[in-house]
């Protein structure tokens, strides 16, 4: 009886408290698919446009995590649980996805479980207490799959590096430095301050550019070549952790240091140990955490929530944000003595509006990427489709150009990527495709097909009154979509980014019902 109590799996959780979790699993089975909609309804609405996953991957990897859970688990089988979870922290590296999202995605997870289950709870169906547990299971998720991501980070990185000189094969030099990708001037200062920086592997290091720039990559791959890709790399998302946590994630928390500290935690800071922490947004901190931050600086030692002694902590710095920071101290959003700490390098990052050279080099590497993962293959894009892309404003940067490459990829078809391929918000954004014989072929582009061009006859004006509508353009892609999906209705709104009823209105009013 004693030992069925005793916490043994990742000193959290017994085996009495895994039997108690079987009616959790059985209905959490039954209510598969509106557990994974409304997982996926708050993830959407948490990260906004700085998701990484859409609903396809979305669906694919977290389904079968709940799979795993409910099949697993309902045999009280731990072991056979924690390989489908490292399995599954190997995939979510190799998407891209930031451990800080996927931590919060684990807290959204618990969130959802608490929604589809409550009901059960509030008629005393459940037990509320079944919740208590179900968090000690998510604390043990967090170790293995942090364990396993960050070993396959290195892995991961092997297999970008070969992706890249697969694509030097058709003639396209690449100046790399990790998993950067990119041969322009601004790119090269880029590398060059990067590795700089990596020369003084204890300095902290401040990033500074706009939203999807790629600070996070930057910061992944400074951490490679400064501490080695063996050590941890805790990416933490202050914008993403709510105020009043962030300071328990951050510096960890004794059992009963507040109401639902139901056990100790390390923290990040302790995680990075040896390593590097990436404080990503940092401006987003609350400032008196802020100024706990800098005496674990000043002072290498952390304090957790509720203890009475400290403990020495030994890590790399990387702090990024999309403000100025000079005008984040300003508005006081960012102490001035924290930002003199950790600018001690400060290196600004390039917009992709400054780099458009890197576009063809980028879109190259995203079509590889996609069709590893199943999405169709292309040989090349064609020169309209490159002219938009190049003369679009990229207020997303390198992020939004991923995401359209993605869209492009999904709706449409054949081995060349069209101009109709692209999302609606590109083109509208991009100059009108007005070629003429004077237009300079495209560059670093491999096996370019033929350019279409307008008869000498063909004016300007003319040529533009070709371009189609945005009523024909949306009815096209909802038609694509369809197609795509097999007439799947609700998939084609995911994969076209709308709800479900912005969809049927479409069809109404386009005849398509």
């Amino acid at each position: 009886m004693l030992a069925s109590l005793r916490p043994r799996h990742y000193h959290l959780l017994s085996d009495g408290e895994l039997r108690q979790l079987l009616p959790v699993l059985g209905h959490l089975r039954e209510r598969r698919a509106m557990l994974l909609d409304e997982f996926f309804k708050r993830y959407v609405s948490h990260f906004g446009s700085q998701v990484t996953l859409g609903w396809r991957d979305f669906s694919e990897l977290y389904g079968r995590d709940l799979d795993a859970m409910v099949t697993h688990l309902g045999d009280c089988d731990m072991e056979d649980f924690a390989a489908e979870i490292r399995a599954l922290g190997v995939m979510l590296c190799e998407r891209g996805v930031p451990f800080a999202e996927l931590i919060s995605s684990l807290h959204l997870l618990e969130e959802s479980v608490g929604i589809v289950l409550g009901p059960l709870v509030a008629r005393g169906e459940l037990p509320g207490r079944l919740f208590q547990i179900f968090d000690k299971l998510s604390h043990c998720r967090i170790i293995v799959l942090a364990s396993a991501y960050f070993a396959e980070q290195s892995s991961a990185a092997a297999l970008r590096l070969r992706n890249l000189a697969n694509a030097e094969e058709s003639d396209l030099t690449v100046q790399k430095f990790s998993s950067l990708v990119g041969r322009s001037e601004a790119m090269r200062r880029l590398t060059s301050q990067l590795a700089a920086a990596a020369s003084s592997p204890t300095g902290a290091v401040l990033l500074v550019g706009e939203s999807g720039t790629g600070k996070a990559r930057a910061a992944g791959a400074l951490h490679e070549r400064s501490r080695g890709d063996k050590r941890p790399f805790i990416a933490v998302n202050c914008a993403a952790l709510p105020r009043e946590l962030i300071e328990s994630e951050l510096f960890g928390h004794r059992r009963g240091a507040y109401t639902g500290a139901q056990h100790e935690y390390g923290g990040l800071v302790r995680a990075a140990s040896t390593g590097t922490l990436f404080l990503d947004e940092i401006t987003e901190m609350a400032v008196e955490v802020q100024a706990k931050l800098l005496r674990v600086l000043e002072e290498r030692v952390v304090r957790p929530v509720g203890a009475e002694s400290e403990i020495a902590v030994d890590f790399r710095l990387i702090a990024s944000t999309n403000r100025d920071p000079q005008k984040a101290v300003a508005a006081g959003l960012l102490r001035e003595d924290l930002y003199y700490r950790i600018s001690a390098f400060r290196i600004d990052l390039p917009t992709l509006r400054e780099r458009r050279g890197d576009i063809p080099l980028l879109v190259h590497h995203f079509a590889e990427l996609f069709a590893a993962r199943g999405l169709r293959a292309i040989s090349t894009l064609d020169g309209p489709a490159l002219r938009a892309l190049s003369t679009y404003n990229w207020p997303g940067n390198v992020r939004e150009l991923r995401n359209a490459i993605d869209f492009a990829l999904t709706v449409g078809t054949g081995a060349v990527l069209t101009r109709s391929d692209l999302p609606p918000h590109v083109l509208r954004g991009a100059e009108p495709d007005v070629d003429s014989e004077l237009d300079p072929p495209a560059t670093g582009v491999p096996e370019q097909a033929p350019v279409t061009r307008p008869s000498s006859s063909a004016s300007p004006t003319s040529a533009a009154d070709a371009i189609p509508t945005l009523e024909e353009s949306e009815r096209e892609l909802i038609q694509r979509a369809l197609r795509v999906t097999g007439g799947n209705k609700l998939q084609a709104a995911r994969r076209l980014g709308i709800s479900r009823h912005r969809l049927y209105d479409s069809l109404r009013r386009f005849g398509l019902e």
